[in-house]
Parts: structure tokens; sequence; C-alpha cells
């Protein structure tokens, strides 16, 4: 849990119900919860805007390359077959 044991997490919540008292307390905490949340859902849709136009991207740079690639006028063996018959006769 963010690299913190029983024993810390314990003790900052000891802490913190000495610093805030238990009236605010449970307001403290539902703030920090809906802030957590509201940050995990912002950091959520970032991951995935940048995914789908990272994607976009992929997509935009490959329909790019193929446009630019030579597209082959024949196959190896029409290619094969034409060199003999050049040399049969």
């Amino acid at each position: 849990m963010f690299g913190f044991g029983m024993s810390e997490v314990l003790f900052i919540l000891f802490l913190a119900l000495l610093l805030l008292g238990p009236k605010q307390l449970p307001e403290v905490a539902r703030t920090l919860g809906r802030l957590v949340t509201e940050a995990r859902r912002y950091f959520n849709t970032l991951s995935a805007d940048m995914n789908s136009s990272t994607l976009a991207d992929l997509k935009k740079t490959m329909n790019q390359v193929t446009e630019v690639t030579p597209k082959p006028t024949s196959t190896p063996s029409s290619q094969v077959d034409r060199h003999k018959s050049e040399n049969q006769g």
C-alpha cells in the first residue's frame, strides 16, 4: 500500500484523529476519497485518450507507408516463367 506498513498507516490514522478530532475526521476522509476517485477517473480518461490517439497515429502512418510503397507488377513465379521462356528461345 504505497510502501507503507500497517504500523505506519495506524500511526497516520491516530495522528489524524488527534489533529482533526472525531467530528472532522469522517468529513476529511470523505473529501479525500472523492479527490482520489476524481484523480483516478481523470488519469484513466487521460490514459484512454493517449492510447486512442497513439493508435490513430499508428494507423495513419501505416496508411502512409502503404501508399508510398510501390505495388509489385508481377509475382515471383511469373518472373521465373518469363525468364525460362526467354532462355529457351
